[in-house]
């Protein structure tokens, strides 16, 4: 056996090419499919979305060579003042047949390397490492190596040049590779021509290099992303870019056409990108607002490449996050860290950095230090100002609210725990006086009345079986600012247990467990934990009656929203006038909740002949009239909308111009004879 030969027999030489083709992932990215959470075009609604997309990473490259290289060549000739300029790209998908072709009105020299001896077409597109991009002062161009172009034809069963320089036009043809190097068969033709243009054709071979037969629909969607990023790019400047798209696909052709003015026009693509806020400077622009999954995200694109994050993106967040730390310390006492302001911001943003320095040839994330970008710039102390109101940053603030009220929870375990012994035996509470049903609680409604005086004439025509009363202090603690902790805390010379912990008790209500939640169904099932089944809220027919009620709601709203969200809550109207005329059997009474039903009626009836009762107070109510609210109540049931907090906010919040704005609304929570009462 020859040893040597054995061991010799292993070692390969490879030519540049026959490497690239062996191992593609060290240039081009992965061969595999890739599943991760895209941006499409949606043609329909023409804006874009976000889905779940299957491509192949290394496949989407070839494609941004391509497209990269007709972007270059419009920063060049505009940065140079270059005649003819780059107007307009054209690309043109077939996705049956796994080509696309990419065309812009520019055009490559048609003449011969002095040096190589090469004409300069075939140099660029058919040896690896040859191109312009490797000077150090390239500007800002996306290429980085010279590799790109050629890339794509060591993948390619067929890749075409066609360019003119308005004295000359090349045309040549390759195919595939032979004896280690890229394959052309056919000397390329020159002819004379007075047009100025490059297109360039790649028929990828999908199946020997992918092992798929076409571009997929996803793949597809991938690629008319990027061509709006690529008009994208071109805007800002008098005569925007402008990418004509034509898609092959089955037996669907599409069309579409696209050029943006501004980059604002770019974002506006977007969901709820109206409520961005940005600036622009010559060479970055961008635009902040609040990210729609609680995390990070970017879109970004760097000399038109979607670069979504590295050094750039750290460099502008850094800045805002620094201002926004500050405000919300100062502001608001809120101490948070840089990371968590940044998870809640959605950052569009568009740069021009001179000769970028990518961690791979995919480009995604951007390594060059911010002192090589190629110009300084400043966020303006106005528009870090403008962002202080920004979604996002309410966002962070709501979060750590979110994250306190949590806390609060675990510290109120103890009061949860003592209210859930109490269960349905019969309580000791101060002021509650306890229906004595045992078995079917959930029959049973809690009366909420104003003061001692209320109760009195409650106890009297009550059914002790099913009705409870709860009298309150006085008016009750506006909660909008209070913490959970902050309401069990006893107050100033009052005795016993608070109010809140006290009403909690009565109706067996607890921070950490929903009294009240949805089956498999959607049906609301009552806890048995909850001792009534049925609040009523009844106060006297003033302005701090309305006001108590109001004050009510609110508790349960931000505490214990799941009462009104299913109907349990309640608003008992009293009368504020009472008529009555005669005696006994022919004894006539009208009761009258509001002034407007009171006008309306005196106008169609001599008033004098009765005898007319002013009522407000709860107080001052017959037991017969108690019996008719107690047993024959007239309701408005308290229910749940999506401008609560809004209203809410704006009545027991510290925002004095909502309040001043809530006065002249149509909004309102019930009516009172002094108007609505909001």
């Amino acid at each position: 056996m020859n040893t040597k030969k054995d061991i010799t027999s292993k070692y390969k030489k490879l030519t540049d090419v026959e490497h690239v083709a062996m191992r593609p992932n060290i240039y081009i990215g992965s061969t595999e499919d890739k599943i991760e959470m895209s941006q499409y075009f949606d043609f329909d609604s023409n804006t874009i979305k976000e889905k779940e997309l299957t491509y192949i990473p290394g496949l989407m490259t070839l494609f941004n060579e391509l497209i990269n290289n007709s972007y270059d060549e419009f920063v060049r000739r505009k940065s140079e003042n270059t005649k003819p300029l780059v107007t307009k790209i054209k690309i043109h998908i077939d996705a049956n047949n796994s080509t696309f072709k990419v065309y812009d009105d520019g055009g490559i020299p048609v003449i011969e390397h002095k040096e190589y001896g090469e004409m300069l077409p075939s140099m660029l597109f058919g040896s690896l490492r040859s191109g312009s991009n490797y000077s150090d002062d390239r500007g800002a161009t996306s290429g980085v190596n010279g590799v790109g172009a050629s890339l794509v034809n060591i993948f390619s069963s067929k890749f075409i040049v066609e360019t003119a320089d308005k004295k000359n036009i090349f045309y040549q043809e390759w195919d595939g590779i032979k004896d280690g190097k890229l394959n052309s068969e056919i000397k390329p033709t020159i002819k004379s021509t007075r047009k100025h243009f490059t297109e360039i054709t790649a028929q990828i071979d999908t199946m020997k290099h992918f092992k798929v037969s076409n571009f997929s629909d996803d793949m597809v969607s991938k690629m008319i992303m990027r061509c709006i990023e690529i008009a994208a790019s071109g805007c800002g400047i008098k005569d925007a870019l402008v990418v004509d798209l034509v898609v092959l696909q089955g037996g669907t052709r599409l069309f579409k056409s696209f050029s943006f003015k501004e980059f604002s026009d770019f974002k506006g693509l977007y969901d709820n990108a109206d409520k961005f806020v940005g600036e622009a400077h010559p060479r970055v622009k961008y635009e902040f607002g609040a990210s729609v999954s609680g995390a990070f995200e970017s879109i970004a694109l760097l000399n038109s490449i979607r670069t979504d994050y590295g050094t750039h993106v750290d460099d502008l967040i850094n800045r805002v996050t620094t201002h926004i730390r500050s405000y919300l310390d100062k502001k608001h006492k809120i101490d948070v860290k840089p990371a968590q302001i940044k998870n809640q911001i959605r950052l569009y943003s568009m740069w021009s950095i001179d000769a970028p320095q990518f961690s791979t040839q995919t480009k995604e994330i951007l390594i060059s230090k911010p002192r090589e970008f190629g110009f300084e710039y400043e966020v303006s102390p106005s528009f870090l100002k403008s962002l202080e109101k920004n979604n996002f940053v309410t966002n962070i603030i709501n979060e750590h609210k979110a994250k306190e009220h949590i806390k609060e929870l675990a510290k109120l375990k103890d009061v949860d725990k003592d209210i859930a012994n109490a269960g349905a035996k019969r309580l000791h509470v101060e002021k509650l006086i306890d229906a004595t049903e045992r078995k079917n609680r959930h029959d049973c409604t809690l009366f909420i009345v104003e003061g001692d005086s209320a109760g009195n004439g409650f106890r009297k025509v009550r059914d002790g079986r099913i009705h409870g009363l709860f009298k309150l202090r006085g008016k009750f603690t506006n909660v909008f600012y209070k913490s959970p902790s902050e309401l069990l805390v006893k107050k100033g010379k009052s005795k016993g247990e608070s109010e809140l912990l006290r009403l909690m008790k009565s109706l067996g209500l607890q921070f950490n467990k929903k009294a009240v939640t949805k089956d498999s169904n959607g049906k609301w099932v009552i806890s048995p934990s909850l001792r009534y089944g049925k609040i009523m809220i009844m106060t006297d027919a003033d302005v701090d009656g309305y006001s108590i009620g109001c004050q009510l709601i609110l508790l349960f709203k931000k505490f214990f929203p799941e009462i009104i969200d299913s109907g349990l809550l309640h608003i008992v109207k009293s009368p504020i006038i009472i008529a009555l005329q005669g005696k006994g059997k022919s004894k006539k009474k009208k009761e009258f909740y509001n002034l407007t039903d009171y006008d309306t009626w005196c106008s169609k009836n001599d008033s004098t002949k009765w005898t007319i009762q002013y009522t407000k107070g709860l107080g001052r109510l017959s037991d017969e009239d108690y019996d008719n609210i107690i047993h024959n109540p007239i309701l408005q049931k308290v229910t749940s909308s999506d401008d609560d907090w809004k209203y809410l906010s704006g009545w027991f919040g510290k925002e004095s111009d909502l309040r001043k704005l809530l006065i002249q609304d149509e909004y309102t929570i019930f009516e009172s004879e002094y108007g609505k009462y909001y």
